[in-house]
């Protein structure tokens, strides 16, 4: 997800995600970027051609699960 040539794909994905309300109203979150995770610690983020998906864990902190390209199975 953080090599160069998909920086931006990824920025774009997460500044297209619905806003927060008040969070670029606060000084301390203002710029910067949510992730929003569901009740099982899961996300999902659409960059240019891939699907990550990511899963949050207090053990393991951030995890990439699966990376897709968009339109091929599920491995």
């Amino acid at each position: 997800m953080s090599m160069s040539w998909n920086y931006t794909y990824v920025v774009e994905a997460l500044e297209s995600q619905n806003p927060v309300p008040g969070w670029q109203e606060s000084r301390w979150l203002r710029g910067q970027l949510v992730m929003a995770f569901d009740s099982s610690l899961s996300a999902s983020i659409e960059a240019g051609p891939r699907i990550y998906q990511l899963r949050y864990s207090r053990e393991a902190g951030l995890e990439l699960v699966e990376s897709n390209g968009k339109g091929e199975d599920a491995q």
